[in-house]
């Protein structure tokens, strides 16, 4: 399970462009399969390449839970 604020996909980049829910949506289909606290951690360094110096712009939350 998946839950993110929306700091995180409404982060904005150099060109005013939302990080946008897709690009979670992909993330977490690229890296469902590892460790919880691997898929937060790639979501905040896609977050972090995609603005680049651009500041945080909200509150920026993720929590992954695994299900068994």
């Amino acid at each position: 399970m998946l839950f993110f604020s929306d700091g995180v996909e409404d982060q904005l980049n150099g060109k005013e462009e939302d990080f946008t829910r897709g690009r979670v949506t992909r993330l977490l289909k690229k890296h469902g399969n590892d460790s919880p606290k691997a898929l937060a951690d790639a979501i905040f360094t896609d977050i972090d390449l995609f603005r680049d110096d651009t500041a945080i712009t909200d509150d920026q939350s993720v929590v992954v839970i695994r299900v068994h």
